[in-house]
Protein backbone atom coordinates (compact mmCIF):
# COMPACT_ATOMS: atom_id res chain seq x y z
CA UNK A 1 0.00 0.00 0.00
CA UNK A 2 1.42 3.31 -1.13
CA UNK A 3 0.77 6.49 1.07
CA UNK A 4 1.08 9.93 0.70
CA UNK A 5 2.12 12.51 3.21
CA UNK A 6 -0.84 15.59 2.84
CA UNK A 7 -1.13 18.30 2.52
CA UNK A 8 1.65 18.89 0.11
CA UNK A 9 2.22 22.63 0.15
CA UNK A 10 2.76 23.19 -3.85
CA UNK A 11 3.91 26.41 -5.49
CA UNK A 12 4.76 27.50 -8.70
CA UNK A 13 8.20 28.04 -9.94
CA UNK A 14 8.81 30.24 -12.64
CA UNK A 15 9.52 27.05 -15.10
CA UNK A 16 5.38 26.73 -14.65
CA UNK A 17 5.85 23.59 -12.54
CA UNK A 18 5.07 23.39 -9.18
CA UNK A 19 7.23 22.65 -6.38
CA UNK A 20 7.06 21.01 -2.69
CA UNK A 21 7.98 23.59 0.16
CA UNK A 22 8.95 20.31 2.48
CA UNK A 23 12.59 18.84 1.86
CA UNK A 24 11.15 15.17 3.71
CA UNK A 25 8.13 14.49 1.58
CA UNK A 26 8.24 10.68 0.25
CA UNK A 27 6.00 7.68 -0.66
CA UNK A 28 6.96 4.43 0.93
CA UNK A 29 5.35 1.06 1.07
CA UNK A 30 4.64 -0.27 4.64
CA UNK A 31 7.69 -1.71 6.19
CA UNK A 32 9.72 -0.27 3.37
CA UNK A 33 12.42 2.02 3.27
CA UNK A 34 11.09 5.42 2.63
CA UNK A 35 11.46 6.24 -1.39
CA UNK A 36 12.10 9.84 -2.30
CA UNK A 37 9.90 12.18 -4.81
CA UNK A 38 12.01 14.51 -6.14
CA UNK A 39 10.77 18.23 -6.40
CA UNK A 40 11.32 18.56 -9.84
CA UNK A 41 8.51 15.50 -10.21
CA UNK A 42 5.63 17.15 -7.92
CA UNK A 43 3.19 19.38 -10.60
CA UNK A 44 -0.37 20.31 -10.02
CA UNK A 45 -2.98 18.63 -11.94
CA UNK A 46 -3.78 21.98 -14.09
CA UNK A 47 -0.60 22.37 -15.38
CA UNK A 48 -0.13 18.50 -16.28
CA UNK A 49 -3.26 19.57 -18.24
CA UNK A 50 -2.12 22.53 -19.66
CA UNK A 51 1.29 21.26 -20.31
CA UNK A 52 0.89 17.44 -21.07
CA UNK A 53 3.09 17.09 -24.18
CA UNK A 54 6.37 18.93 -22.00
CA UNK A 55 5.12 16.20 -18.88
CA UNK A 56 4.83 13.38 -21.35
CA UNK A 57 8.55 13.95 -22.65
CA UNK A 58 9.56 14.53 -19.13
CA UNK A 59 8.14 11.10 -18.18
CA UNK A 60 9.88 9.25 -20.99
CA UNK A 61 13.08 10.56 -20.56
CA UNK A 62 13.31 10.09 -17.04
CA UNK A 63 11.82 7.28 -16.57
CA UNK A 64 10.46 8.57 -13.27
CA UNK A 65 6.75 8.70 -11.64
CA UNK A 66 5.41 12.18 -11.48
CA UNK A 67 3.27 13.08 -8.46
CA UNK A 68 0.12 15.41 -9.42
CA UNK A 69 -1.46 17.18 -6.95
CA UNK A 70 -4.91 19.45 -6.53
CA UNK A 71 -5.22 22.10 -3.90
CA UNK A 72 -1.83 21.31 -2.32
CA UNK A 73 -2.65 17.07 -2.04
CA UNK A 74 -1.33 14.38 -3.62
CA UNK A 75 -4.09 13.05 -5.83
CA UNK A 76 -2.50 10.95 -8.84
CA UNK A 77 1.21 9.21 -9.55
CA UNK A 78 1.91 9.15 -13.84
CA UNK A 79 4.50 7.41 -15.34
CA UNK A 80 5.41 6.23 -18.63
CA UNK A 81 4.20 2.96 -19.87
CA UNK A 82 7.68 1.41 -20.21
CA UNK A 83 8.47 2.22 -16.61
CA UNK A 84 5.76 0.92 -15.35
CA UNK A 85 6.13 -2.24 -17.68
CA UNK A 86 9.59 -2.47 -15.65
CA UNK A 87 8.36 -2.23 -12.47
CA UNK A 88 5.83 -5.01 -12.90
CA UNK A 89 8.68 -6.93 -13.92
CA UNK A 90 10.48 -6.37 -10.97
CA UNK A 91 7.74 -7.24 -8.92
CA UNK A 92 7.08 -10.55 -10.74
CA UNK A 93 10.92 -11.09 -10.30
CA UNK A 94 10.40 -10.72 -6.55
CA UNK A 95 7.47 -12.20 -5.88
CA UNK A 96 9.15 -15.56 -7.98
CA UNK A 97 12.52 -15.13 -5.40
CA UNK A 98 9.98 -15.02 -2.70
CA UNK A 99 8.07 -18.57 -3.36
CA UNK A 100 10.88 -20.30 -4.02
CA UNK A 101 12.43 -20.55 -0.85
Amino acid sequence: MLSFPTPLAVAGSESGRGKHAKSSTGVSEEGASMHKIRIEDIASLTDFHRNSTAHCKRLKKSGRPELLTVNGKALLVVQDAGAYQQLLETVDRARQGNTEK
